[in-house]
């Protein structure tokens, strides 16, 4: 089994795996197969850091430097190896960390087979999406690839932005260019053009 240096344990939000058995299955897998297997688990239940704030576990920059390590190690170990075996559960994450992921475990091994034991959603799907065979059991789920972004106090899908264009065009449709002038410079209609977009926004939520 591959392990992450204390060190970088220290900098990274990441954790010792501590199921001896887990460990145990997963290395019989590996032995069985004579191929790594890596696996990207996030835990179900969130961390709180606050009496009111819980965070959960995504892919972001912890997991580009560890999956860079697990690879680094791997390839001193065993250079010639060009079959992984990757196991993923994850909620999903940053868009740039799951693409720089996907395309790094692609680089580097030309036979993937990936397992979804449940739920490899946003991120998590595309980094699935790079497997030459994907397995996933009867309630294993992907989903779509859906970035996310901040407005206000809210977090949107940006697949909104369209729907909200959209929303603002056939408001002005019938409007004629000076009714269109007036409402723009309007401080009152300027709020109720902010009050569509944003309804707009929340309605594919």
């Amino acid at each position: 089994m591959v392990e992450i240096a204390d060190p970088l344990t220290k900098i990274l939000d990441v954790s010792k795996e501590e199921d001896t058995k887990l460990i145990k299955d997963l290395q019989e897998i590996a032995n069985d197969n004579k191929c790594p297997v890596l696996a990207l688990i996030a835990p179900y239940v969130g961390k709180k850091i606050s009496p009111t704030k819980e965070i959960s576990a995504y892919i972001g920059l912890s997991e580009e430097f560890g999956v860079e390590t697990v690879l680094r190690e791997i390839k001193n170990k065993a250079p010639d190896s060009d079959k992984l075996i990757l196991l993923i559960n994850s909620p999903g994450g940053l868009v740039q960390s799951s693409y720089k992921i996907a395309r790094a475990l692609r680089k580097n091994f030309k036979d993937i087979r990936v397992f979804v034991p449940h739920i490899a959603a946003s991120g998590g799907t595309l980094v699935t999406l790079i497997g030459n065979e994907i397995v996933m059991g009867l309630m294993s789920q992907l989903s779509p690839i859906d970035p996310q972004r901040d407005y206000g106090n809210e977090t949107i899908s940006c697949a909104n932005v369209p729907k909200s264009f959209q929303s603002v065009t056939e408001y002005f449709e019938n409007k004629s260019e000076d009714d269109a002038h007036h409402i723009l410079i309007s401080g009152l209609q300027i709020s109720l053009i902010q009050s569509q977009w944003k309804r707009a926004w929340r309605s594919v939520l």
